[in-house]
């Protein structure tokens, strides 16, 4: 298991529950926005680019994001290098409370999942937007980076 404490065993079902949360709020925010926007000509992109700004700087306002479990907290979000929206998730256990291996191995295919098969994600897919999930521990240490993009599967 990737999370190593035995009295938080649904740890990884309130981290799922979480991120749907999360993913929820950001795609009603593009459905109202971006959508309408044709997602591949030269203007589009510094759009894109200019939407992705604001959509970071919207949720960083409600920053710190606790779910359902609060051993997730999204602490930030922003837009990186070639237009990658990167999520800044502190998980509230100790660095070596955690298999970081396993903890990859382990939400790294909901995360797949979800952004292949949720219709919330569909702005991303259209518009090739890559996504960072940047975890670290309660101490500042990290822990995984997984990166989701549409040319990934399961």
């Amino acid at each position: 298991m990737a999370l190593e404490n035995p009295s938080q065993s649904n740890k990884k079902n309130y981290a799922w529950i979480f991120f749907a949360a999360i993913v929820v709020g950001l795609s009603a925010f593009f459905k109202e926005f971006v959508l309408p926007k044709s997602p591949h000509t030269e203007t589009s992109k510094a759009s894109l680019h200019e939407m992705l700004q604001k959509a970071s700087l919207d949720t960083n306002r409600k920053c710190p994001i606790v779910g359902d479990d609060p051993a997730f907290k999204l602490v930030s979000t922003e837009v990186g290098p070639n237009d990658i929206f990167v999520y800044n998730i502190v998980i509230n256990f100790d660095s070596k409370q955690i298999d970081n291996n396993g903890f990859v191995n382990e939400y790294r295919p909901k995360l797949i999942n979800a952004y292949q098969n949720s219709p919330q994600m569909k702005f991303f897919k259209e518009n090739k937007v890559k996504l960072n999930y940047n975890y670290e521990s309660k101490n500042g240490i990290p822990i995984a980076v997984i990166s989701i993009s549409p040319e990934d599967s399961i």
